[in-house]
């Protein structure tokens, strides 16, 4: 009987060692991940504030996607390492926890709000052209990041920080950190229809959207181009041999060309990147 207990007690001993040997090669993976995501994000937001070229309406999006990117990392991921390589037991205190957990949630709620704007804004720009540049100001770009973080704030903030002292119940052990609701299944429910449901329909929809519009605008060009080749066709040369002032503007236009400069009425279809910040001097984009 001895002999057995004994047996089981070292099984017991070598499956403790081994998860803590998976918990440190997890938390170097992790540790690497959260420095590429921070120092990753820091390039992008330090490129946008030190290049006034980067200062447009779009990159306005990506930048708030980046902070909400890097508060993940240097909060959310951060954190939730020490927790987990402290075997899941919270040594910060009550009102850290409450810190922590608003930006957690609140950081990751924006970034999805975020996605959804940028594919709205993406589509935009594909349906309105040139005019997208009038009517998509800054303006209208800073009320909708304020717009995003203040939804993120309002769908978690005030029942994290709150729903104790509304329930009069405190749910959660003293060495734990989780929100007081994890365990109300219709607070919980909603939250994941607004946060997860709703915008992954939202942002499929629209990506869709922009699948569609991209096929558009490569047809319309195709048959411009159709068109424009058999006009140059019927009008290339007069009787005399000479080159028809047509064709003299051709020329110009390729000789331009040739210098690595875009006409500027084309460049909206140049750029429809979703995650990198680019310069819309697109005059002075070399293809």
């Amino acid at each position: 009987m001895a002999e057995n207990t004994t047996s089981s007690a070292d099984v017991e001993d070598e499956d403790f060692v081994a998860s803590d040997g998976l918990l440190i090669f997890a938390g170097f993976i992790i540790i690497f991940m959260i420095l590429q995501a921070i120092i990753g994000n820091t390039l992008t937001i330090l490129s946008y504030i030190r290049d006034k070229h980067l200062r447009t309406t779009y990159n306005l999006y990506l930048i708030n996607l980046a902070i909400a990117d890097l508060t993940i990392a240097a909060v959310s991921m951060t954190v939730y390492l020490t927790y987990t390589l402290r075997k899941n037991t919270w040594v910060y205190g009550y009102h850290v926890c409450k810190v922590y957990l608003v930006l957690d949630f609140l950081a990751c709620t924006v970034t999805v709000i975020l996605m959804n704007v940028i594919s709205y804004d993406r589509l935009m720009l594909l349906k309105q052209g040139a005019a997208y540049y009038v009517e998509q100001n800054s303006k209208k770009a800073i009320f909708k990041m304020c717009a995003s973080w203040l939804i993120g704030f309002l769908l978690y903030g005030p029942a994290i920080i709150g729903w104790d002292h509304w329930t009069g119940e405190d749910v959660v052990e003293p060495d734990d950190c989780d929100v007081q609701f994890v365990n109300n299944t219709a607070y919980t429910t909603t939250t994941a229809v607004v946060e997860f449901f709703l915008p992954l329909t939202s942002l499929g929809v629209l990506n869709i959207l922009v699948i569609i519009e991209i096929r558009k605008l490569r047809h319309n060009k195709v048959h411009t181009i159709q068109i424009a080749s058999v006009q140059s066709h019927g009008s290339e040369t007069i009787p005399n041999g000479s080159i028809t002032k047509k064709e003299k503007a051709k020329q110009k236009s390729t000789k331009k060309n040739k210098s690595g400069q875009v006409p500027c009425n084309t460049c909206f279809c140049i750029f429809l990147n979703m995650g990198t910040l680019y310069n819309t001097d697109c005059c002075h984009i070399v293809l």
